[in-house]
């Protein structure tokens, strides 16, 4: 790891007596003494926690496993943009590769995962590749959510679902209002890094706790495979979480690759209670290879990150 700080050099001056004569024994004796410490002495290089608050350049740590945290962040965060981006531009398919059965709510539903995945990849990207501050990086996956509002009530998706617009309007100020203010770390900047997450990780426990009447929220009357439907919000719920433990160990200065692995835990318990205690993964037939893939990935994130 590079060093923040190197050692400076001291340097003497010459002793002038009262009359304004130099005394040169003096001046030998000082500069003699000085110069031992002119030589910098050899500074080991390892890995180093650098403090950080809202605003500030990142900060880096070592990892607990034989990789670095850094590498390991990085890592993370392409797998991320790769998966965030076929879901959110394929829904579709990928619904169809995970076995999942297609209807014009769930293909939304899935999209609408897809983006929240992808708002959390650009703050990663922005942190971990291009060294943006935490203020400018959260700011910057906050906007890019207020596109698929836009998107949305252009094509009046919740008329088409039976769900009010009003919610979806609340959504676009709220992400609007907050990534301004994060992205050129305005007035409210420190506030807005703690309140926004803790608003998200709010809306990410409805939807665990209570899927079914979020379902209903949505216009689910029946029309739609209610099971299906009720593990989609679920699944919503837990990347809600993801994201809002990521934001919030952020905004409250938490190291920036240990929030990563903070982040990747409600996403472990998710797929945890999916595949062994509620089993709507073979419920469903989804492609239990995909999961083992995912499941010991976030496995790995947690153990390196959050240690």
């Amino acid at each position: 790891m590079r060093l923040l700080s190197i050692v400076t050099i001291l340097c003497g001056t010459a002793a002038v007596s009262a009359g304004g004569r130099a005394t040169g024994a003096s001046t030998f004796v000082m500069k003699s003494k000085l110069a031992v410490n002119d030589t910098p002495r050899p500074i080991q290089q390892k890995d180093v926690a650098v403090e950080e608050t809202s605003g500030t350049v990142p900060s880096v740590r070592g990892g607990a496993g034989p990789f670095k945290s850094s590498a390991v962040a990085k890592f993370a965060t392409i797998i991320t943009i790769l998966n965030s981006a076929m879901i959110s531009l394929a829904p579709a398919k990928t619904l169809e590769m995970y076995g999942l059965d297609k209807t014009p709510l769930t293909e939304y539903m899935t999209e609408w995962i897809g983006h929240i995945s992808t708002s959390q990849a650009i703050t990663q990207w922005s942190l971990y590749f291009n060294g943006n501050t935490v203020n400018t990086a959260m700011g910057a996956g906050t906007l890019y959510l207020v596109i698929f509002t836009i998107k949305s009530l252009l094509n009046d998706m919740p008329g088409q679902f039976g769900f009010s617009a009003v919610g979806q309007y609340v959504f676009l100020i709220i992400n609007a209002f907050c990534g301004h203010q994060l992205l050129y770390n305005k007035k409210y900047a420190p506030e807005i890094s703690k309140f926004y997450p803790v608003w998200g990780l709010l809306n990410a426990v409805s939807f665990i706790v209570a899927p079914e009447t979020m379902g209903k929220k949505w216009g689910v009357e029946g029309a739609e495979p209610d099971a299906l439907v009720t593990y989609e919000m679920k699944q919503t719920g837990f990347v809600l979480a993801t994201k809002a433990v990521y934001l919030l160990s952020l905004g409250c200065g938490v190291d920036t690759t240990k929030a990563l692995g903070y982040s990747n835990i409600p996403a472990l318990i998710g797929m945890v209670l999916t595949n062994f205690v509620s089993k709507e993964i073979g419920t469903f037939g989804m492609d239990s290879n995909q999961q083992w893939f995912w499941l010991l990935l976030k496995m790995f994130v947690v153990g390196s990150l959050a240690v």
